[in-house]
């Protein structure tokens, strides 16, 4: 698992083991991670036929420690890159 693509699998597997023993809010926290991580994939991939997804990611990579700081804030910043991806779909 040398590639990108496994780089993001392995991600995915120990953020699963994460979540059986962290705070409930890390779990939104890696899934944004998982999210940015993808984005970033398929730009190394020549993929991303959408701009609007690279900056979705800059977003993400901006806004997903607010986790960390304020849980209100981070919990609305969540809710927005749901509502927001479904333009990019």
């Amino acid at each position: 698992m040398k590639d990108d693509l496994g780089s993001v699998l392995a991600f995915l597997a120990s953020s699963a083991i994460g979540c059986l023993r962290e705070p409930a809010i890390y779990g939104p926290l890696r899934m944004l991670e998982a999210m940015e991580r993808i984005i970033a994939y398929a730009r190394d991939k020549d993929l991303v036929d959408r701009p609007g997804l690279l900056d979705l990611a800059d977003r993400i990579e901006k806004n997903k420690l607010l986790c960390m700081t304020d849980e209100a804030a981070f919990a609305s910043f969540v809710e927005e890159v749901g509502l927001e991806l479904v333009d990019y779909l």
